[in-house]
């Protein structure tokens, strides 16, 4: 997301970029989320992802001329997205994927990137995925072939990296290659898309040198582990869940602040929502928009059911004041103290804005057996994403003296 462009445009990973909004590029403006920014983001590097298209057709994503969206395969290197069919397979090459059609290659560098990655093809075959890859490079020096069984020894020592001898290892003087890359860098015969297995990149020296060739060739990042997109993934998902245990913990401490029957009340206030949301949907016709009409006629028939039970309370308290007052006339005039009164009800008020009424009534349409206390739970997390305040289930008030006005 831009923050301070009217078109949102998604672009899931891209490396140390930051938006310019708000440096010398836009003169008198600031940035709305970061004021104190730089003149200038050296490191941004923009393509036509920030335009919305993607691979080298250059097509939008969602493509609005398509019927169906086609998986497209992100490359490790440009970070571009591209079509299957434009990856630039040769006939007898397959994107390498098992029986049921899940992928069995961690990462994917595009044809265009290939030519910057030659010197891993002087890997064992280990690092690749089940696919067809170049089998040997050529060094600029006196075009000597150089194929990854050219050195047993440094292909053992690969395979012995590719175990996890080499994972989190800092720079060493040994080159697991035995070939200056910086001195004789090796090049492809022919750009080829690459697709590489599960942990190939623990198997990479870390060399002086080849950390070196790295740096030239702009490819460090390959060196970190938290650079991977499952690294990403697995960050994205330990985040939301400690998030949501979070919110968990605000929501029981809310209702540990209340008493029993505070969470009686709170309850069967939240059931008889739930059961005149699903009465309203039964009879709803589905073509037609709920209006706000529809909607102050829900809330009504709370109202009018709420009415209806406080009536019946106040004939069940009116019966009990008289059964109490011939006990006391036969007890001689001492008074019974009675448990709940009149004075201890309590008045349960949720606000909801139309779209979030809106949003409440069609999850409970789709899923039936979603509890309406948990519908109620996520708008309050949305809500706590929005700067400001805004009423919230928090605004439960009690105010017996209002109770007792109605009746």
């Amino acid at each position: 997301m831009l923050c301070c462009l009217d078109k949102i445009v998604e672009l899931w990973t891209k490396r140390n970029f930051r938006c310019d909004c708000g440096n010398s590029k836009f003169g008198e403006f600031y940035c709305k989320l970061l004021a104190g920014k730089d003149a200038e983001n050296a490191d941004n590097s923009y393509n036509h992802n920030f335009k919305g298209q993607y691979c080298t057709c250059g097509r939008l994503y969602p493509d609005p001329d398509a019927e169906d969206q086609v998986e497209m395969i992100q490359c490790c290197i440009c970070e571009d997205w591209f079509h299957e069919e434009h990856l630039g397979l040769d006939s007898s090459d397959k994107v390498p994927r098992d029986e049921e059609g899940e992928p069995l290659y961690e990462d994917f560098i595009c044809q265009a990137c290939s030519v910057a990655c030659p010197f891993l093809t002087l890997y064992p075959e280990t690092i690749w995925a089940a696919v067809k890859q170049p089998e040997s490079v050529n060094t600029r020096k006196g075009d000597v072939e150089i194929a990854p069984s050219a050195n047993s020894e440094s292909v053992s020592t690969g395979k012995a990296m590719l175990l996890g001898e080499n994972s989190g290892a800092g720079s060493s003087t040994t080159c697991i290659l035995q070939v200056d890359l910086v001195a004789a860098p090796p090049s492809l015969e022919k750009s080829k898309p690459m697709f590489l297995s599960k942990n190939w990149r623990e198997a990479l020296c870390r060399c002086e040198k080849c950390e070196q060739f790295y740096t030239e060739k702009r490819v460090g990042f390959l060196l970190d582990k938290e650079d991977t997109i499952a690294e990403y993934e697995k960050m994205g998902k330990q985040k939301r869940e400690e998030k949501l245990q979070q919110q968990e913990g605000v929501e029981l401490k809310l209702l540990d602040r209340l008493g029993h029957v505070e969470k009686i009340e709170i309850m069967s206030g939240i059931a008889d929502m739930k059961n005149e949301i699903h009465a309203f949907l039964e009879n709803f016709d589905t073509s037609k928009p709920v209006t706000t009409a529809d909607v102050h006629q829900v809330f009504e028939n709370l109202a009018k059911k709420r009415r209806r039970t406080e009536q019946q309370l106040g004939i069940t308290e009116g019966k009990q004041e008289q059964e109490q007052e011939q006990e006391e006339k036969a007890s001689g005039g001492l008074a019974k103290e009675t448990g709940l009164g009149r004075s201890s009800s309590l008045r349960i008020k949720i606000v909801l804005t139309r779209e979030e009424l809106e949003w409440l009534m069609l999850q409970l349409e789709e899923n039936k057996e979603k509890r309406l206390e948990d519908a109620l739970a996520e708008i309050e997390r949305g809500r706590r994403k929005v700067l400001g305040w805004r009423p919230s289930l928090e605004s439960i008030t009690e105010s017996p003296e209002v109770f007792e006005m109605e009746r």
